[in-house]
């Protein structure tokens, strides 16, 4: 019989119990036109059966279709930021740190765009979830415009690690819980 004294046992993963939150394109937009006109040479380029074109083809697809995932594995006690595309995930796990409190606070973002000379900025406001540790370090788990689920993602966070809500979205800050 083998001897099991060395062996350590380590926490079986659970996929069912992650938290997954999809932040959008992994790509900025100036890079998904880029991929969208890689697309177009590709297929143009495909059809005069060039291989070139193949590579260009999925070289535009990836920038289309990459998503930046975060998934939190409680069972593993770790987080990553993941590169998403046609369902598989790449990205390193790091051990989850010693969370302190949760924020919430409304942040402004803006986009810019530039063609030439001609230049655009679009500006809005989001409301950030975030888990905070390190008395500033935060690792942002939610992003919404709505004030309602915002608060519902960080109550059930703050049941899960048993912290207190700070809610910034307002000029006086205060703790919820």
């Amino acid at each position: 019989m083998k001897n099991t004294n060395d062996i350590v046992d380590a926490p079986i993963h659970n996929p069912e119990t992650d938290y997954h939150f999809s932040e959008g394109s992994y790509f900025s937009p100036q890079f998904k036109i880029l991929g969208a006109t890689f697309m177009l040479i590709g297929l143009t380029q495909c059809l005069n059966m060039n291989f070139f074109g193949l590579i260009l083809l999925i070289l535009g697809l990836i920038s289309l279709l990459a998503k930046k995932e975060l998934t939190i594995s409680f069972s593993l006690a770790r987080y990553r930021y993941a590169f998403v595309i046609f369902g598989l995930r790449s990205g390193k796990w790091i051990t989850l740190p010693e969370f302190e409190s949760i924020s919430m606070f409304s942040a402004k973002k803006s986009q810019g765009m530039a063609s030439g000379s001609q230049s655009a900025t679009f500006s809005y406001s989001e409301i950030e979830v975030n888990l905070v540790y390190n008395r500033s370090r935060r690792l942002t788990v939610y992003l919404t415009k709505d004030f309602s689920k915002a608060l519902e993602i960080a109550r059930k966070f703050a049941a899960k690690f048993e912290l207190s809500i700070y809610d910034a979205t307002k000029r006086e800050g205060e703790w919820i819980e």
